[in-house]
């Protein structure tokens, strides 16, 4: 994995419990690609990680007992959301809004077996 060098002015940092999953799900549903990760010396908890899904980062590390889960909102452009509702769905995300058109694009929403929501969006 290497350092990165080209950070979108605003990137998202999440404490995850258990991070590992979350890089699993974001790798097998939407590609993300695995970038920087450092572990912690003391408990081998995850420190800092991030991927990248398309342009964009996102910074990751593991919950502690001081440092609580914080999850996010995120809202993704797909190539088709019918399919990637589907494969979330398969992949342990719970539904919160079945594939949809609404406003000249079609939209869906689920949440991550982390507890992060991702609304899915494709224009039509």
């Amino acid at each position: 994995m290497k350092v990165t060098t080209d950070y979108q002015t605003v990137v998202p940092y999440l404490i995850l419990a258990n991070a590992d999953r979350f890089v699993d799900f974001t790798c097998k549903l939407f590609n993300a690609e695995k970038r920087q990760v450092e572990l912690a010396d003391e408990d081998c908890k995850l420190r800092d990680g991030e991927i990248k899904i398309g342009d964009s980062i996102l910074m990751y590390c593991e919950a502690t007992d001081s440092y609580k889960p914080q999850t996010a909102c995120l809202y993704i452009h797909v190539e088709n959301v019918d399919d990637t509702y589907s494969k979330s769905v398969m992949l342990g995300a719970t539904s919160i809004m079945e594939p949809s058109a609404r406003g000249g694009c079609r939209n869906a929403g689920i949440i991550d077996p982390c507890g992060n929501t991702w609304w899915i969006t494709s224009i039509d």
